[in-house]
């Protein structure tokens, strides 16, 4: 599940890994050297809203945060082709993982929880559209855009030749 690193299954945060992070990337990098070969196709790589979210556990949302970097850089790098590159955060989703990972989905209020044919209807519209990144309950887009943009603007603010005068000694 989503535990704290400090009682985590050392195996089972390796296992989660390896499929989240590792087998992603392998994957992706499998199928798209053919995707630029014949200038079409699509990676949608799945990853959570707990991406941006640490207080549900840092291995999970750690592995999640990775598919979103990963994804959003390799949106990047095929623009001016024909490949579409999108990454979905869903929130909470009915599905078998709620089960596999030894929790209760119905312990959740039931107005954040989202069908998975829903969820699936709604990134299938986001990949038509050209998104890079589909988070099929935000309502209003532009908060997404106010985050990206204030995430950019931060990186921006972080390069420097010197330490900052609240670092000085």
């Amino acid at each position: 599940g989503q535990s704290v690193v400090e009682t985590a299954d050392a195996d089972a945060a390796e296992r989660m890994i390896k499929v989240n992070v590792i087998a992603l990337t392998r994957l992706t990098r499998a199928v798209l050297p053919g995707f630029l070969a014949r200038n079409r196709g699509a990676v949608v790589n799945i990853a959570s809203v707990l991406a941006y979210e640490t207080s549900f556990g840092g291995i999970y949302s750690g592995t999640k945060a990775y598919v979103v970097n990963f994804t959003e850089a390799l949106h990047r790098e095929v623009e001016g082709t024909e490949v579409k590159v999108q990454v979905v955060l869903p929130g909470a989703t009915r599905t078998d993982f709620w089960e596999l990972a030894g929790s209760d989905i119905d312990q959740l209020p039931k107005e954040i929880i989202m069908s998975a044919d829903d969820m699936v209807d709604a990134a299938l519209v986001g990949l038509a559209r050209g998104e890079a990144v589909t988070v099929p309950a935000l309502a209003e887009p532009a908060k997404l855009d106010i985050f990206l943009g204030a995430r950019q603007a931060f990186y921006g603010s972080l390069h420097a030749d010197k330490p900052a005068a609240r670092y000085a000694a």
